[in-house]
């Protein structure tokens, strides 16, 4: 313990300067191998979630999504119980076709985790609220539309400190109402989602765009 004890500080100069490796190195594959290589050799680092994001990062560039699969499996097993490193696979799994299943198992998994913490901790409230937008994402993807709807308001309730977050889910939410033929609602949480300046700003603006030509169209 005290040998430990000694040699900390140079463990943890070794620890960050190999994510910042990481993090410089531009090339996807490059990367990844890094990653592979960092989670391994430095387990329970205080960097895990963020060495996770760059490796999950590397595989979506590559478009391997059954690498991506395998490595999330690893990931998971390796950290059962980070909340945070459950969100980043989730999320990545859910924008991957044929594991959304498994995206939302992860993202359920992370708000259980979460839900004790949520009242004192805002990092907890955030790993939820993106868990019940991703669970709502991956329902959207099924045409379970109007079961995606009280867990993407769930979502509005807790990323309300976290505006890109919150954009995703209004817009998802919208898109969920217009599915289900509720203008006014669409209308409402689209129009949320517009006035985040984000990459939802101009898709959610679209959309309102497209529900009101239909209105007028409707009317006449």
């Amino acid at each position: 313990a005290q040998q430990k004890e000694q040699f900390k500080p140079i463990y943890e100069f070794f620890e960050a300067a190999a994510y910042n490796s990481i993090a410089d190195t531009s090339d996807p594959k490059q990367r990844l191998g890094l990653a592979e290589s960092y989670l391994q050799n430095f387990p329970g680092s205080k960097f895990t979630e963020q060495v996770t994001a760059q490796a999950v990062i590397s595989l979506q560039e590559s478009k391997d999504t059954a690498r991506l699969a395998q490595f999330a499996d690893k990931a998971v097993a390796a950290s059962p119980d980070n909340a945070g490193l459950l969100i980043v696979i989730a999320n990545a799994l859910s924008e991957a076709a044929g594991h959304e299943t498994k995206a939302s198992t992860y993202a359920h998994k992370a708000i259980d985790l979460s839900s004790a913490r949520m009242q004192d901790d805002a990092n907890a409230r955030k790993t939820a609220g993106v868990g019940h937008s991703i669970v709502g994402y991956v329902m959207l993807k099924q045409n379970k539309f109007a079961a995606a709807v009280p867990e993407l308001k769930t979502a509005t309730g807790l990323l309300k400190d976290d505006p890109d977050d919150l954009a995703a889910a209004w817009f998802r939410l919208g898109f969920a109402y217009v599915k289900l033929n509720q203008a006014a609602n669409a209308t409402a949480a689209l129009n949320q989602a517009a006035a985040i300046p984000g990459p939802y700003e101009p898709v959610a603006k679209d959309l309102l765009a497209k529900i009101k030509a239909a209105r007028a169209g409707g009317s006449r």
